[in-house]
């Protein structure tokens, strides 16, 4: 499962190429993708998706993590509302391993995050070391 931030999302709209795999939102990167929306003037692509509208999406599972998160990672600004994509991101993928019932010691798990965050890709290698893997902006082309 690929996980997109709003940065790839925002690098993606420069090029607009056709998107060969799925990716989805986390609840938090849809609203900032559908801010951007109305900013630019830019659809997303239509192979990017809300998670929340999937099956698999446990809602009460991804708000106890997202509290969890938001406890535990400090960078949140609710003064500038920033942070919040993270957080999302990160008790999306605490729910996809919870729900799954991936061992928690497997390596690779197919849950991937396309980002060039530094940040975000810190906060997941501390939460989930090589569980999940981090891809550039380039496996967008």
């Amino acid at each position: 499962m690929n996980l997109i931030d709003n940065n790839a999302i925002s690098y993606w709209r420069k090029d607009r190429k056709q998107l060969i795999q799925i990716y989805f939102l986390t609840p938090e990167v849809v609203l900032e993708a559908s801010l951007g929306s109305q900013k630019t003037r830019q659809e997303i692509s239509d192979k990017m998706m809300p998670l929340e509208e999937e099956p698999i999406f446990d809602e009460a599972r991804y708000l106890s993590w997202f509290s969890i998160m938001l406890n535990k990672h400090s960078q949140v600004s609710f003064f500038n509302m920033t942070g919040f994509g993270d957080i999302s991101i990160l008790a999306t993928l605490h729910m996809l391993f919870e729900i799954s019932h991936v061992d928690e010691n497997t390596e690779n798990a197919s849950f991937n995050v396309t980002t060039e965050d530094r940040k975000l890709a810190g906060k997941i290698n501390a939460e989930f070391q090589t569980r999940v893997q981090i891809l550039g902006y380039e496996s967008l082309l």
